[in-house]
């Protein structure tokens, strides 16, 4: 059994498939399935950033969450790192796949500060980078090989090809939620 990203958060269910105790998203996608996932998955979430009012998107409901600015500068910064995690697994044999501390560069680059709009063109270019290496993957003769592929994170052990692939899908899907949901917080402390 591979080690989710995040065993705090992903985990195996009785069935054995890892899926978000939080949110719900399952990582039992199919390689043919893993771009299109991840392309109406950055859609859903582009549309609940841009639709989020400007006055409630800088702004922390609370000093332990982030705002809507920093979810969307995170994603995109997410999306980055995993697209650089699936070209090492699909261009090296069992890659060493670096750790990042996300919750540091949130704060290091002050991303309550970045305008959802800027997170947007990086959140968007990103996705289509993730995309477009899904798509070769689900295109190559060998998908099926390639989808197994695995690399060494120095946290977490051994990490998939098919669990990054899932990981790309997660963020979008949870932290559409979570926009959703800090947006509304903001929007109550106003009231």
């Amino acid at each position: 059994m591979l080690t989710p990203v995040d065993p705090r958060q992903v985990r195996p269910g009785d069935d054995g498939v890892l899926r978000c105790a939080q949110c719900g998203t399952r990582y039992d996608l199919e390689v043919t399935a893993a771009a299109g996932a991840v392309r109406g998955a950055a859609a859903e979430l582009v549309a609940r950033l841009t639709g989020t009012p400007a006055s409630a998107r800088d702004q922390r409901p609370d000093p332990a969450t982030w705002s809507v600015n920093a979810y969307a500068a995170h994603v995109g910064d997410a999306l980055r790192v995993l697209a650089g995690r699936i070209t090492r697994l699909l261009e090296e044999d069992r890659p060493d796949l670096p750790a990042w501390d996300h919750e540091r560069d949130v704060e290091r680059l002050r991303q309550d500060a970045v305008p959802v709009e800027r997170s947007v063109m990086l959140l968007t270019e990103q996705a289509a980078v993730v995309v477009a290496l899904l798509e070769r993957v689900a295109a190559d003769p060998d998908a099926e090989r390639l989808w197994r592929r695995t690399g060494t994170h120095p946290q977490l052990g051994e990490v998939g090809l098919w669990q990054v692939a899932g990981d790309a899908v997660h963020e979008l899907r949870h932290h559409a939620a979570d926009v959703v949901a800090v947006a509304h917080r903001v929007d109550d402390l106003r009231d």
